[in-house]
């Protein structure tokens, strides 16, 4: 290990110490127990599905009892907590963040509090994703290199009384006031589904950039390529340069100079009227009537 690895390394470790020392700051009431879980959660092997299997991770070294009573009993200072995340952060990550929304399901929980109904990527209901729980809005700050690792700095409830776009602005306004006032703005990059008009509008005078991936239903076609010099009106539907207009099916396009042919043995057995005209000759007295008629126009 090189010297710059060694101070590399108990940098770290002081910052680890620090940011474990605010975190216990952060919690009151039962604050050594809500320590002790939020450790059993980290160090569990696989997904959490049941909290009160946490009590038996050996880092959880208080009773049973006392897991009910953090819970019950306890308190997080959210500030407190937030201005922890962002003051540890990492600080050579870009000004990156990914806003997006989880559902935790609850489906059988018929009497859970404010319990609606949110989107589900994994979970169907009646052959929609939709299912009935609680959903969690989540900024987490982005890293350019290959991996998973992300530094979540605020999550939210989204209740089902409450406006989601509303509450998504007043969430990254609250990390904008939380982030240090630099000359670098940070970006906030959103998944389909969000409206990236309000966000625009509501985010205006917010230090924030605002990035929205569009859902893929719908379609964009490239500008037109110039059209050439002395050109007027709109081009006409075969024409090269406008490819967002319908193209007709291949095969020659009847013009006014170029009428269709019709045989002069030609007759029609429809009644006189609009889209049918007489196939006469005008002469010098007047048209001339003959035996039959055409289907020119139909």
């Amino acid at each position: 290990m090189t010297q710059q690895q060694s101070i590399d390394k108990r940098e770290g470790v002081g910052a680890l110490v620090g940011f474990r020392q605010e975190l216990h700051g952060c919690l009151f009431g039962w604050a050594d127990a809500q320590f002790e879980l939020c450790d059993a959660m980290l160090c569990a092997p696989g997904p959490v599905a049941s909290v009160p299997r946490l009590s038996l991770d050996p880092v959880f070294r208080r009773s049973h009892g006392s897991l009910y009573k953090a819970l019950a009993l306890g308190s997080i200072d959210t500030d407190w907590l937030r201005r922890t995340l962002v003051g540890y952060r990492p600080a050579k990550w870009p000004l990156a963040f990914a806003v997006d929304a989880s559902t935790w399901a609850r489906c059988d929980a018929e009497t859970s509090p404010e319990r609606g109904f949110h989107y589900s990527a994994s979970k169907h209901s009646a052959g929609q994703p939709i299912v009935a729980g609680w959903s969690f809005q989540w900024i987490s700050q982005l890293d350019w290199a290959p991996d998973s690792w992300t530094a979540p700095l605020d999550a939210m409830r989204i209740k089902p009384c409450i406006d989601a776009t509303t509450a998504t602005i007043d969430q990254v306004k609250r990390v904008v006031v939380a982030l240090p006032d630099d000359d670098e703005v940070p970006l906030f990059v959103f998944d389909a589904g969000y409206d990236p008009i309000a966000l625009g509008a509501g985010l205006a005078e917010t230090r924030a950039q605002v990035l929205v991936r569009i859902s893929a239903k719908r379609v964009f076609h490239p500008d037109p390529t110039p059209r050439p010099g002395g050109a007027v009106g709109r081009p006409p539907a075969t024409d090269p340069v406008s490819p967002w207009l319908r193209t007709p099916p291949p095969g020659p396009i009847p013009t006014p100079s170029s009428p269709p042919t019709i045989p002069a043995t030609a007759t029609c057995a429809c009644r006189p009227g609009a889209g049918c005209t007489p196939s006469s000759t005008a002469g010098a007295d007047g048209p001339e009537p003959t035996s039959h008629r055409s289907c020119a126009a139909r």
